[in-house]
């Protein structure tokens, strides 16, 4: 698969995945100052699960010490679970971020006849199968393929192999 694909499938999950990344926010918020949360998480093909947020900081929280290949580990011919993919996705959080903000970047550099060089850099090396781990775009490059994911349905299969 092409890195560009790859982004588009990341884009085309953005509001699945920010959700996830505002839920594990609000739930360190809230369960730190002794308040209870809930947050219910979905991937197609893989499930559904009704997260406490004293598990959703849990999981952030083992996923700064474990790598993609000790997340993964060896029930990958058995299929990754929800836990897993939600630690996957929290793994990646920087750069997917990252990619989702390049947008309004872009938008601006455009409209201000500004350069931007963004760069990408997958966030899942080995375990995400695309044909190279990094690129630049410039930011009409960006532009094109963010209009190019609005065609494109949130696959969570395809993020790691």
């Amino acid at each position: 698969m092409s890195i560009q694909d790859y982004m588009s499938n990341l884009i085309a999950g953005k509001f699945v995945i920010n959700g996830l990344y505002n839920a594990v926010y609000n739930a360190r918020r809230i369960c730190g100052q002794g308040g209870q949360f809930s947050y219910t998480f979905t991937l197609q093909g893989i499930g559904s699960k009704r997260y406490k947020g004293c598990e959703l900081v849990r999981l952030d929280d083992e996923t700064l010490c474990q790598s993609v290949g000790q997340i993964i580990g060896s029930s990958f011919a058995n299929g990754l679970t929800l836990d897993q993919m939600v630690k996957i996705l929290l793994k990646g959080k920087n750069e997917i971020c990252g990619l989702y903000g390049s947008f309004i970047r872009a938008e601006n550099a455009v409209s201000q006849a500004k350069i931007l060089c963004y760069t990408f850099n997958n966030p899942y090396g080995m375990f995400a199968n695309v044909n190279k781990n990094r690129i630049r775009l410039s930011a009409q490059q960006v532009l094109d393929l963010f209009k190019k994911s609005k065609n494109v349905r949130f696959n969570p299969l395809i993020i790691i192999i």
